[in-house]
C-alpha cells in the first residue's frame, strides 16, 4: 500500500474550504498547523506518521477534482514524484478519485446524521466510485457483490486527540427539553473526584447522532442509566455526540440526547444526578482509568473507533459493541472489530421491526 512509495491525501471539501492552504499540493505536516478539527488532523497525522516510519513522503492535495485530464494529471504526477496511492478522507458527502492512481477511501464522522445520510445516497447513486476503490480504511461497510472492498486497519500507537472535556450532571425531564436544562443549571457545580469516590464500577458511553437514532441502543443505555440512579457504587459517563459543525455546543448535544431518550420507557428519575454525568467530548485515559475501579465501555458501531490503539481498548475490564448488521455479514464485522480492538468484545445486536427511527435501516450501509 502507501507505505512503499508514499501517500497523496485529500480532505473533505467542507473542511478545506474554511482554511487558507499553503498550495495545491503541500506536505501533510503543514496541514497540522492549520485551524482544522482535531479528528481530521488525527487522520492525517496517522497517515503521515506511517509514511515517516517507512521513509516516504505524505502530501496533501487541496482539490483533487482538478486533475481529471491528460495535462493536469501529468502536472500532478510530476509534482508528487513516485507516489501511487491516493487516500480520500471522506465525511460521506463524496469520494474523490485521482485518475492513474490507486484510490482508497477513509470514511470518518459517519456517526453524524447528515453525513451518514449522504453516505447512503452515495452508495446508491455512484456505485462506480465504490468499484474504483482499492480499499476502505478503518471501516467494514458491505457493498453489492460486484463492488466488494477490502478493509485496511490503520491505528495510532497512542491516542491522537487532545481531550479536555467539560462535565455536567445528567438529567432527563421527559416532557420538556428546557426543563431538563433548568434542572441541570440548578444542580450546582460538579466535582467528579467526590462524585465517583464511592464508585467501584464506571460505565463509559461515547455517543453519536446515529447511535441515538437507534431505539435498541437507546433502550440499552436507558437501562444502564436507570440502574445507576439507585446504585451508589456505579458511575456513568455519557460523552455527548459530535455534530456536523465544530461550533455546536453542549446544549445542542444535550438536546439530541434528551430527544432520543424521552420516548424510551424506563425508570429514569427526572432529577439531576452527579454520578451520571455528561461530557462535552470523549474522555482522556488519565481520567477514565483511575484507581482500582472496574471500567466498562459501551461502543456503538458508528463511532470512529480507529482513533484509539488496541492498547487503549485493552485497559477496559469489559467492552460491549452495539451494532446493526445483517445476519449474513456479522462474521465479517466481528473479525474487523476483533482486529480493531485487539480483543473479542461482547456484541449486542440491534434489531427492531419499526422502520424509523430504527436499527434495521442501517444494516445495508454498516
Amino acid at each position: 500500500m502507501f507505505q512503499d512509495k508514499g501517500a497523496l491525501i485529500s480532505l473533505p471539501a467542507a473542511d478545506i474550504a474554511k482554511v487558507r492552504v499553503p498550495g495545491s499540493i503541500f506536505p501533510a505536516q503543514e496541514l497540522l498547523a492549520l485551524e482544522l478539527r482535531e479528528d481530521l488532523k488525527a487522520a492525517v497525522r496517522l497517515i503521515k506518521d506511517i509514511c515517516e516510519d517507512h521513509g516516504v513522503d505524505s502530501l496533501v492535495v487541496a482539490r483533487p477534482e482538478m486533475f481529471t485530464n491528460g495535462p493536469t494529471t501529468a502536472w500532478l504526477h510530476n509534482r508528487i514524484g513516485g507516489i501511487e496511492d491516493h487516500i480520500c478522507i471522506s465525511d460521506g458527502r463524496t469520494v474523490r478519485v485521482v485518475p492513474g492512481m490507486t484510490n482508497h477511501a477513509f470514511f470518518m464522522r459517519l456517526g453524524v446524521e447528515k453525513n451518514f445520510e449522504r453516505f447512503v445516497k452515495l452508495q446508491k447513486r455512484c456505485p462506480e466510485l465504490i468499484r474504483g476503490l482499492a480499499s476502505q480504511i478503518n471501516s467494514a461497510f458491505t457493498f453489492p457483490a460486484d463492488a466488494s472492498i477490502p478493509t485496511v486497519i490503520l491505528q495510532p500507537a497512542e491516542g491522537l486527540m487532545n481531550l479536555d472535556p467539560a462535565f455536567l450532571p445528567f438529567c432527563l425531564v421527559r416532557h420538556s427539553v428546557q426543563a431538563t436544562f433548568d434542572q441541570i443549571a440548578l444542580s450546582g457545580k460538579i466535582d467528579l473526584t467526590e462524585n465517583f469516590s464511592r464508585c467501584s464500577r464506571l460505565i463509559y458511553v461515547p455517543l453519536s447522532e446515529i447511535a441515538l437514532q437507534s431505539e435498541g441502543f437507546c433502550r440499552y443505555i436507558a437501562r444502564e442509566i436507570a440502574a445507576a440512579f439507585f446504585d451508589p457504587t456505579v458511575g456513568v459517563i455519557l460523552a455527548l455526540p459530535t455534530a456536523e459543525t465544530a461550533e455546536s455546543d453542549m446544549k445542542a448535544g444535550i438536546e439530541t440526547l434528551v430527544e432520543a431518550l424521552r420516548g424510551i420507557p424506563g425508570g429514569i428519575p427526572s432529577v439531576a444526578s452527579h454520578r451520571i454525568v455528561l461530557a462535552s467530548q470523549e474522555c482522556p485515559e488519565s481520567f477514565l482509568f483511575q484507581g482500582s475501579r472496574r471500567v466498562e465501555l459501551v461502543l456503538h458501531n458508528s463511532l470512529d473507533a480507529w482513533l484509539h490503539p488496541p492498547e487503549y481498548y485493552g485497559r477496559f475490564d469489559h467492552i460491549v459493541v452495539a451494532a446493526s448488521r445483517a445476519t449474513d455479514t456479522r462474521e465479517l464485522y466481528v473479525e474487523y472489530i476483533d482486529h480493531l480492538l485487539g480483543r473479542r468484545p461482547e456484541f449486542y445486536w440491534l434489531e427492531h421491526l419499526a422502520l424509523h427511527p430504527n436499527d434495521t435501516g442501517l444494516i445495508a450501509a454498516w
